[in-house]
């Protein structure tokens, strides 16, 4: 038999209902049918955000570019960097400038050969060289105080990753070889961005401190395919020694086949334009660099040189001839530095190239 009183009793209870923490209670007396359809109504509106910002996140994942090492080609025949050095008394008073050279066997393996070119603020110019050698992720540089390889960049590195360098044995950063210079850094922004026409990924690499020891190197960003760039004073680190200079040591430009891939387009970087560039006919200098006397000729074999004019990489000529019938021209008188000659043959053919001046 139906007992109304129990029915009753039964309506008069709460029901509750629990979705996800969020807790609905109706009471079925109270007739708060309206509630109780809001608060379902608030349920599926949150639940269709919390889809939509999962769908957009992926979306956002799926169309990113790829925080991964691009397997650019690094060092390549024509490939050219330009850096600044300190300046105490004024500006654009100096340049550090690196050249693929070729390629070399040394210790076990093969690597490409960079001419280093040093133009200090006094006058003073060096010329060394600079071996290093890219892999998948990787590149590498030989020691030749230590008489082998280490690694200098990696590109595959994460946001944490901290790489060591130079530490108990001396490879060539500082001067201290009996108590070498701690080289250690750690990577603490990884982007990619379109430098060149080309994904690249840049990697910060700064110099590592716990607090107590600190790294006396460090690099900035460097950018895949490219090296160091921003406040870097070359391609091998930069120490971490506080000077007040009117010019700091950082990167100016990154050329490839005399065309400017990245950085400024202002001397030492100044370019040809492209048209100029494809009416300029092959020359071959020697011997380069040079301290007296430097030989060119041209590979057009019909050419004759009539006119050769010397420019310094901001473009202003420090010397100019008349060489019809000669060979060479007398460099001695120039100071030490990169300079650029420029020839004129009949029939307006015109080469240039670049040479380093010794003291």
């Amino acid at each position: 038999m139906f007992d109304s009183k129990a029915n009753a009793g039964l309506k008069s209870k709460e029901l509750t209902k629990v979705n996800d923490g969020f807790q609905t209670k109706c009471n079925a007396d109270s007739g708060h049918y309206g509630q109780t359809l809001l608060n379902l109504i608030y349920l599926a509106v949150n639940n269709l955000k919390t889809l939509s910002l999962s769908l957009l996140t992926f979306a956002v994942l799926l169309i990113s570019p790829p925080l991964k090492s691009q397997d650019l080609e690094w060092f390549q025949p024509g490939h050219e960097w330009y850096y600044n050095t300190y300046c105490m008394a004024g500006g654009t008073c100096g340049y550090k400038h690196y050249a693929v050279q070729g390629d070399t066997t040394v210790a076990g393996r093969t690597g490409t050969v960079l001419d280093v070119n040093i133009l200090e603020e006094t006058g003073e110019f060096h010329a060394d060289i600079l071996i290093v050698q890219a892999g998948p992720d990787t590149v590498f540089r030989y020691s030749p105080e230590a008489d082998k390889w280490h690694m200098l960049y990696d590109m595959g590195a994460e946001v944490g990753d901290v790489w060591t360098i130079q530490e108990d044995e001396f490879l060539g950063f500082g001067e201290n070889s009996e108590n070498p210079d701690l080289f250690k850094v750690q990577v603490t922004e990884v982007v990619v961005e379109m430098i060149g026409g080309e994904m690249r990924r840049k990697v910060g690499a700064e110099a590592w401190s716990d607090g107590f020891e600190m790294s006396m190197y460090g690099f900035g960003f460097i950018a895949e395919g490219i090296g160091p760039v921003g406040v870097a004073h070359g391609m091998t680190g930069s120490p971490v020694d506080v000077l007040l200079p009117l010019q700091v040591p950082g990167f100016q430009c990154f050329l490839a086949g005399g065309a400017l891939v990245y950085g400024s387009p202002e001397a030492p970087c100044a370019v040809l334009s492209t048209r100029d560039r494809a009416e300029r006919q092959p020359m071959r200098l020697h011997p380069n660099p040079v301290r007296d006397r430097l030989f060119f000729d041209l590979t057009h074999a019909d050419a004759e040189i009539v006119s050769a004019r010397i420019t310094d990489l901001s473009g202003r000529t420090v010397l100019s001839d008349q060489i019809s019938g000669k060979i060479g021209i007398d460099v001695g008188p120039l100071p030490p530095g990169i300079y650029v000659l420029e020839v004129t043959a009949r029939d307006n053919l015109r080469a240039s190239e670049k040479f380093v001046k010794l003291r």
